[in-house]
């Protein structure tokens, strides 16, 4: 079955105007639901599945409570032409999708990852956008995985993607041992150190601000 992005969900509660107590305490869900995903972060998959289920599923149950409420009088309460009655309306009906990943730790709770890596694709959109054959456009697309790959694992691109092209055209068919992370294993010297710092300066002071949130939520 296929997932849906619980950020993009949020993001039409964000963008909505209408009904503002009700929007807010809606928000209030959903910084729950990702507080408990970065407790789960770096748990191991069983641990992560079970603070899922026991945590974040009584939130979204507390979620259709709501809607089936809103439901019993939407005449009165929600208009479905509204913004925010739109963005009810998505996650009402997408609410199976958005709650798969309550009982698959490997699936995270939204795609921002992907989506942030597929930004320097659209930035070079304009580059790229002609490639002259469908057997070109897969070269390419092969080329910008094997990149972002390497990025993601805190390569040394420039020195990975030489050697993996140089390890096909001699005939290397064994795949399994070019992958990021095998590879890395090989080659501890080409791992960026430094961005690995970065990432986790950047989640220790996330951490911090959601530690932060949660403590004046607890006392307001």
């Amino acid at each position: 079955m296929q997932a849906a992005c619980d950020a993009h969900a949020r993001r039409k509660i964000v963008d909505s105007q209408a009904y503002p107590q009700e929007r807010d305490q809606w928000l209030r869900w959903f910084q729950k639901l990702y507080d408990i995903e970065e407790r789960g972060r770096h748990l191991p998959e069983a641990d992560r599945l079970e603070l899922r289920r026991r945590e974040a599923r009584a939130v979204w149950d507390r979620m259709w409570e709501w809607i089936l409420e809103a439901d019993r009088r939407v005449s009165n309460v929600i208009l479905r032409t509204s913004d925010f009655g739109k963005a009810i309306h998505y996650i009402r009906t997408h609410f199976r999708q958005l709650t798969l990943y309550l009982d698959h730790p490997q699936v995270p709770i939204d795609n921002n990852d992907t989506e942030q890596q597929m930004k320097h694709v659209a930035t070079g959109r304009k580059n790229w956008l002609f490639v002259q054959s469908l057997s070109a456009a897969e070269r390419s697309a092969n080329l910008l995985t094997l990149v972002r790959s390497a990025e993601r694992n805190h390569l040394d691109v420039w020195y990975f993607v030489k050697d993996v092209l140089e390890q096909l055209l001699a005939g290397q068919t064994n795949y399994e041992e070019l992958l990021p992370w095998r590879w890395a294993e090989k080659h501890p010297d080409r791992i960026r150190h430094f961005r690995i710092r970065e990432n986790e300066r950047r989640a220790n002071a996330r951490r911090r601000h959601r530690q932060e949130r949660r403590l004046v939520n607890d006392t307001s």
